[in-house]
């Protein structure tokens, strides 16, 4: 069975040495590469045969792993700091998960005030709706009922100027007066005149006025007298109605101003209200993020106590590993030549060895 080749000591300080250098995080990779091609060289030579550059390599490999080591021992420190803050950040987590739940009850109370406030604008926003709907109702009957009265006092006017004063004065021509007598009893026919009077007036306003008799003539005055006193009342019935048409239409106005009012409140308060619920919703997701990170605490420190336990580990192999190697090569030095007499005293016992085993072979 073959025997396995001897394992050099030197070459595994050296290798050991190398690995160090390359947990430099200072010095820049081509030099750590330029170094790392010398440093083998260095090493191996013993301490009392290097020559001066030589020399200047060894230091330059202490210089780089020495920052290596204030390195690692410097992220110890810094994650024990961090430990020994997390007593301190637990307390700014937990402030800032009281004050996020005090900040949420408070935004909930207002959502709630803002919604009852919004509901009392809803409910007189309708009311107002429905106010003004009767109001323009009430005013849209009062015009309509006035109207009315104007259409008819017109008609009336109308019937007196284009029929009877033409029938009655004699101004119309022959040839159209019974064309006028017979629009003017249709006319009239509307108008619920007096039976007898109906009967009389058809023959009586045709004829010429020197024609008439004192009959045919007390119709004609009497329907003309008719027609102007329903005129004159028209008249008196339209003037004590346009104050009610002024009235109503003033409350129409008025109720018009308290709608756009309750419609413009309400739409505030929508806002308000849609506002106050979106402050609600952000300080919802506000304590969710203040209580995960509460509750993130605990994991943190052991993610740091457990980071911590690595660099230790870390520390402690360099120091046990590349640090070490490189002090051993560093302090080497060859080892001393024998004496000249121990040299002489060794000779004559090794002929004793050879001259017994010359024996031993001849038998």
């Amino acid at each position: 069975m073959q025997e396995p080749e001897p394992v050099d000591p030197v070459a595994v300080h050296c290798d050991a040495v190398g690995e160090g250098l390359c947990l430099s995080s200072e010095i820049p990779t081509p030099v750590l590469n330029m170094l790392s091609s010398m440093a083998e060289g260095a090493l191996r030579t013993c301490k009392d045969e290097r020559h001066k550059y030589q020399e200047s390599v060894v230091d330059m490999i202490a210089g780089i792993l020495s920052g290596v080591e204030v390195e690692a021992k410097n992220k110890i420190e810094q994650i024990k700091e961090k430990i020994e803050g997390m007593g301190e950040t637990r307390l700014q987590r937990e402030t800032t998960a009281q004050s996020a739940d005090a900040e949420v009850n408070s935004k909930r109370a207002s959502t709630q005030e803002h919604k009852h406030a919004l509901a009392t604008d809803a409910e007189a926003f309708k009311t107002a709706k429905e106010s003004l709907s009767a109001v323009q109702a009430a005013s849209k009957a009062t015009c309509k009922e006035l109207d009315a009265q104007i259409k008819a006092r017109e008609r009336l006017q109308s019937i007196l100027a284009d029929f009877v004063k033409p029938l009655a004065e004699g101004t119309a021509e022959a040839d159209s007066a019974q064309r006028l007598t017979t629009s003017l009893v249709a006319s009239l026919s509307k108008l619920g005149l007096d039976e007898s009077m109906m009967n009389a007036i058809p023959e009586a306003i045709v004829k010429e006025p020197s024609a008439r008799g004192a009959f045919d003539t007390s119709v004609v005055s009497g329907l003309k007298e008719e027609l102007d006193r329903r005129i004159v009342t028209s008249d008196a019935d339209i003037a004590a109605k346009e104050p009610a048409k002024a009235e109503a239409n003033a409350k129409v106005l008025e109720a018009q101003g308290e709608f756009e009012k309750a419609k413009e409140k309400q739409h505030k308060g929508a806002e308000a209200y849609t506002m106050a619920r979106d402050a609600q919703k952000t300080a919802e997701d506000a304590i969710k993020v203040a209580k995960k990170a509460l509750a993130d605490v605990d994991p943190e420190v052991k993610a740091l106590q457990k980071e911590l336990a690595a660099a230790e580990k870390d520390l402690e192999d360099f120091c046990n590993g590349p640090k070490h190697s490189y002090e051993e090569l560093k302090n080497r030095v060859l080892p001393p030549a024998p004496a000249p007499e121990a040299q002489e005293a060794e000779a004559p016992a090794e002929r004793a060895v050879e001259a017994e085993a010359e024996v031993t072979a001849e038998a």
